[in-house]
């Protein structure tokens, strides 16, 4: 007999995959713990998991006039095709780096062809397959985004410091007067005196007032205090430091304390070149003909070579060409005729025999002339020491309190050659610059010219030589003459300075600084400032033998209420620090503009090449470690980026070369 058996009741569940069926995918979803059931999205409403009753739905009229509705809203334009998309930060960045890639190495034209370059190399990469650059967008992020973004990140730096600024003006290749603006100031964030990049100003006009006006509206717009300002250095020109209608006198009108340096490289070299004209004339000519010479002839260098290489083996050194601007090449003219002297003697010899050349025949005349080696002789010797003093002025990589006694050192070298060595004895080096010497001078008999003079002067008429060494003290004269003249009126204030600084700091008796804070009264709490001054006594930690570090590490020292205990003698000396003592940086600077506004591309703006040369300068380290701030990705956007029109002319004149 069959035994009664109850049939197994069977529950379908519901499966994933029926979402991708086309029959369902539209409308159909799972229902959230319930694996038995199915929802509709379009009716709103649970269905039981069975894929017959869900294929029964989808026919139903209710669910096809839904499906219908559905399908008309969405035909309708949503909002957000209307809507820019944003970029993705990673091509921001890869933008902003190419870039600053171009505005640091190249014309702007190139990125037309580098854009797509970078594209190609990796189709897999999402970033460099969106990369969209070329010449209009890249000046739009040079102009309006990279530049602004720096120039807002060195405000902010400066921030309420004192500061000083060192400027020039110059005329471009297309005839317009700029001026350049550096700025120099110790930064916190960097823990060091910074001398940077900061303006270039189109000028109307080069006279006083016209520099004045462009310089007071350019600190307005940035939000520099004006009153911040303690120092300023410019050149020697009349219109920047006469003492009735420049500059200068503009500005000390509105602020009394300010100090006018005036170049110190600009003054050696003036001096120097003043100087040599004390000699015969014939050796100027001798310098400058020598190097036009070779200039334009290659025939005459590979003649030239071929003697040099027989007499003295290898390759000539070319002779440079002088210059009223270049401090430094007249040394190294006079350098490289002394050590190729024997084989120009030849060379120029022959040229006059085979040419019958009257240059060829003066050169030769003065080479073979003894006289003309023993003048440059004694100019090389003395024109090293001007040099080697000349560059320490130029670096910004030296300490800055050091620098006066190297001048001090220069002037007792000078002196030492012509003056009395009793009366130099009881002189102080501080007081060599007001010296009255030309009282004191020694017989040119009594003279050192040097071993290698005193060599060359060996069986030669002893009256030849003697008004040899008459014209050679001379010039001696005129150099210590010159640079006096020529110093700043206000060393003394400038040289006050060394007194912080580390081996005078850390002295348990301090010096006094007394006439130096009444100096500088505006910037500083006259009693807190020395008060605080003489507390430093008590401080033994002080390690460090740099100036900068010393007061940075000075600074940092705090009470028990964690303040700076020596707040208003730190600032003080931080400001004095900031006092620039040359003009050099703002001469590299337009040596860069000649560069990026080169005859290629002299339709550019002024305010383009400022902006380039202010993401030069910004870039620490170079576009290879140039990150974008948030601050810069932040603008890139379009109305940032085109906030100002970007006229064709001026985004590159080499838009019409292959590049």
């Amino acid at each position: 007999m069959p035994k009664d058996s109850k049939k197994k009741k069977y529950s379908q569940k519901y499966k994933k995959e029926w979402e991708a069926e086309k029959a369902f995918k539209e409308w159909l979803t799972s229902v959230p713990g319930q694996n038995s059931l199915a929802f509709c999205k379009c009716c709103k409403s649970e269905l039981k998991a069975h894929k017959k009753d869900l294929e029964s739905h989808a026919n139903t009229q209710k669910h096809l006039k839904k499906m219908a509705e559905l399908g008309s809203v969405a035909q309708t334009p949503q909002i957000t095709q209307f809507v820019r998309q944003t970029i993705d930060d990673r091509r921001k960045i890869a933008e902003l780096k190419v870039a600053a890639f171009i505005a640091e190495h190249c014309s702007v034209a190139t990125v037309d062809h580098l854009g797509e370059l970078i594209k190609s190399l990796d189709g897999k990469s999402e970033t460099l397959k969106e990369l969209k650059l070329h010449r209009t967008k890249c000046m739009s992020l040079i102009v309006n985004v990279i530049s602004p973004c720096l120039l807002q990140d060195l405000m902010d730096d400066v921030g309420d410091s004192y500061y000083s600024l060192i400027i020039d003006d110059t005329t471009t290749i297309d005839t317009k007067k700029v001026m350049g603006i550096m700025i120099r100031y110790c930064s916190k964030k960097k823990r060091k005196v910074v001398t940077t990049f900061y303006r270039l100003v189109e000028l109307e006009a080069g006279d006083a007032q016209t520099i004045y006006d462009a310089f007071k509206q350019v600190l307005e717009e940035d939000g520099l205090k004006l009153h911040k300002l303690i120092g300023i250095g410019v050149d020697g020109a009349s219109v920047m430091v006469g003492s009735r209608n420049s500059f200068a006198t503009r500005l000390t009108k509105d602020i009394p304390n300010a100090v006018i340096v005036k170049c110190l490289c600009h003054s050696l070299h003036l001096a120097a070149e003043h100087a040599f004209k004390v000699l015969p004339s014939n050796l100027e000519f001798m310098i400058r003909e020598t190097h036009g010479w070779f200039s334009n002839s290659t025939k005459r260098q590979v003649a030239y070579k071929e003697i040099y290489n027989l007499i003295a083996g290898g390759v000539p050194k070319k002779t440079v060409k002088l210059s009223g601007t270049r401090w430094l090449e007249r040394i190294d003219a006079i350098q490289t005729i002394l050590n190729q002297w024997d084989a120009l003697e030849l060379h120029f010899g022959l040229a006059d025999e085979k040419d019958r050349c009257y240059t060829a025949r003066q050169l030769h005349s003065m080479y073979k002339d003894t006289l003309n080696k023993m003048y440059l002789t004694y100019v090389c010797y003395i024109f090293k020491k001007v040099t080697s003093v000349n560059k320490l002025f130029q670096s910004d990589q030296v300490d800055p309190l050091k620098l006066f006694e190297d001048l001090h050192e220069l002037m007792f070298f000078l002196m030492q050659q012509i003056v009395v060595p009793q009366q130099l004895a009881r002189l102080r080096r501080s007081a060599i610059h007001a010296f009255e010497f030309k009282s004191f001078l020694m017989p040119s008999s009594c003279v050192n010219f040097g071993y290698d003079f005193n060599a060359l002067s060996v069986n030669k008429n002893p009256d030849i030589i003697h008004d040899v060494k008459e014209r050679c003290v001379k010039f001696v004269v005129s150099l210590c003459d010159e640079i006096q003249k020529r110093l700043p009126n206000n060393l003394e204030i400038l040289e006050s300075v060394k007194k912080f600084s580390p081996d005078s700091t850390k002295k348990f008796i301090k010096a006094d600084i007394n006439n130096i804070v009444l100096q500088f009264s505006l910037i500083c709490d006259i009693d807190e400032t020395i008060a605080e001054w003489n507390l430093l006594s008590n401080i033994d930690q002080l390690r460090s033998d740099s100036t900068e570090q010393l007061w940075l590490e000075i600074s940092e020292i705090q009470n028990s209420c964690g303040n700076s205990r020596f707040k208003h003698i730190s600032d003080f000396v931080f400001a004095l620090l900031s006092i620039p003592f040359s003009n050099a940086a703002v001469e590299r600077c337009f040596s860069v503009l000649n560069v990026i506004k080169d005859k290629l591309r002299n339709r550019m703006a002024i305010t383009t090449a400022d902006c380039i040369l202010r993401v030069r300068y910004g870039m620490a380290g170079g576009c290879q470690q140039f990150a974008p701030s948030p601050s810069m990705l932040k603008k890139f956007n379009t109305e940032n980026m085109y906030e100002s029109k970007i006229d064709e002319s001026i985004v590159d004149a080499m838009a019409y070369i292959n590049m």
